[in-house]
């Protein structure tokens, strides 16, 4: 029964605001709105990402914010909720019958058929009820205009030299997942390093301001004097190394033999051609190979999987190894056995002395 009571409070308050809401919420805000759709948003966030996108006069940037508030309804604070009714200029009254429904939810357990317990939560504001989409939207009200607030951190953060950190950790960062399967166009790596290079110098009454130093000096290490940014292109070419390394390693994964029976399913990875009709992945591994080969060097084992005079096998720097042209005898393989023994050999006697 007091459920039903309480139901009865929140139904009886849902249609005395009801009717405000189109007065005490923005227009920005359109859901449980009257007289609004949620569905305003999306067309009015998608043409206010077109106008960024296509914007090309002016001097003045904008830059678009999306917030997620995960789970919001249950992490709403009771005084939080209830200094912005305050703020907004309900009545005590009002104020107190609206907290007196938020506080009357209970929980309780299912335990072996049974409800067990009584559990009394200290912030949310439960849903199935008329009223709690109301009173959510009065927060997010709040919310909405704390984005001052957030423009302001922002302005402070970069002030305080944290440019180095935003370049790092968000604009550098953002294409990782992508670099990681394809190769990035040249320009599209360009470009992105041009626009860290704008806004790590600034812009001064619309103006840019002097670089004075060049882009490949602050991509030096902070030990010689740079600031550790990325070269994309370099960056991105190592990632396709570490897929591809991943390939030549892990034999049986899935990726591996997917690949394997769709593009180089009777050679080896290493010497396998472009092929026809491939997908970009392809091309993408393709291209990393060279920097792989720069660092490959065969271990050396039983020499039966090793061709001793055409594969790297004596580690150096850099690792070029050109074996003499000499005429190989006919039993190629025993003689390939003795050589590697004899190289054994004297490797363990240079150890020793």
């Amino acid at each position: 029964m007091k459920n039903a009571e309480s139901g009865d409070r929140d139904a009886d308050l849902a249609l005395l605001l009801r009717p405000l809401m189109s007065q005490i919420i923005d227009e920005t805000q359109s859901a449980f709105v009257p007289g609004r759709l949620i569905t305003d948003n999306i067309i009015l966030g998608f043409e206010k990402i077109h106008w960024i996108r296509t914007r090309k006069t002016g001097k003045q940037g904008y830059v678009a914010l999306k917030l997620d508030m995960s789970k919001a309804y249950d992490r709403v604070e009771w005084s939080f909720f209830e200094a912005v009714m305050y703020q907004m200029g309900f009545c005590e009254l009002w104020i107190e019958k609206v907290m007196k429904c938020v506080k009357s939810v209970q929980y309780s357990f299912s335990l072996n058929f049974q409800l067990v317990g009584d559990l009394k939560p200290r912030r949310g504001i439960r849903q199935g009820d008329p009223l709690p989409p109301y009173l959510f939207t009065l927060c997010a009200e709040a919310a909405v205009e704390d984005c001052s607030t957030i423009v302001e951190c922002l302005n402070a953060y970069a002030s305080a030299s944290g440019q180095d950190i935003l370049i790092k950790s968000v604009l550098q960062a953002i294409p990782t997942y992508a670099m990681s399967c394809f190769r990035i166009p040249k320009v599209t790596c360009t470009t992105i390093e041009k626009e860290c290079t704008y806004f790590w110098w600034g812009m001064e009454s619309g103006n840019k301001r002097m670089h004075w130093k060049t882009w490949d000096f602050l991509c030096e290490p902070k030990c010689n004097g740079g600031l550790g940014f990325r070269k994309l292109e370099i960056f991105n070419k190592v990632l396709m190394v570490k897929q591809l390394w991943r390939i030549i390693q892990n034999t049986f994964s899935l990726v591996a033999r997917v690949l394997k029976a769709r593009t180089f399913k009777h050679v080896e990875v290493m010497v396998s051609p472009l092929g026809c009709n491939p997908s970009f992945i392809w091309p993408s591994l393709i291209w990393s190979r060279s920097l792989l080969e720069q660092g490959l060097c065969w271990r050396i084992g039983g020499g039966k999987s090793i061709n001793l005079f055409r594969e790297r096998w004596i580690p150096s720097r850099p690792c070029k190894f050109k074996p003499c042209e000499i005429q190989l005898p006919e039993d190629t393989e025993v003689y390939q056995r003795n050589m590697l023994n004899v190289y054994v050999h004297m490797t363990y006697e240079y150890e020793k002395q």
